[in-house]
């Protein structure tokens, strides 16, 4: 399992993560890197407690019910989405 790195903000660190895991996500055609790491970052947030964020943690959970929801992963769609 992946640490969160304390160096960047939440933010930034949660955004690099889904882009390693949407890049995983077209290598593999398989949509969990990207499922484990929406859960991942919500589980997170939902730590820091923080008004501010709770904006992002909505936007997290609304991309993971959606990658969740497709049955084939498109991932170019899903790019553009997310």
């Amino acid at each position: 399992m992946r640490r969160w790195a304390p160096s960047g903000t939440p933010r930034r660190d949660i955004e690099a993560a889904i882009r390693v895991a949407l890049q995983q996500t077209q290598i593999n055609g398989s949509a969990e890197p990207l499922v484990a790491t929406l859960k991942q970052a919500d589980e997170r947030l939902l730590r820091y407690k923080q008004p501010r964020m709770e904006g992002i943690r909505r936007a997290v959970a609304r991309d993971l019910d959606r990658v969740k929801a497709v049955a084939v992963v498109d991932v170019s769609t899903l790019t553009i989405k997310l």
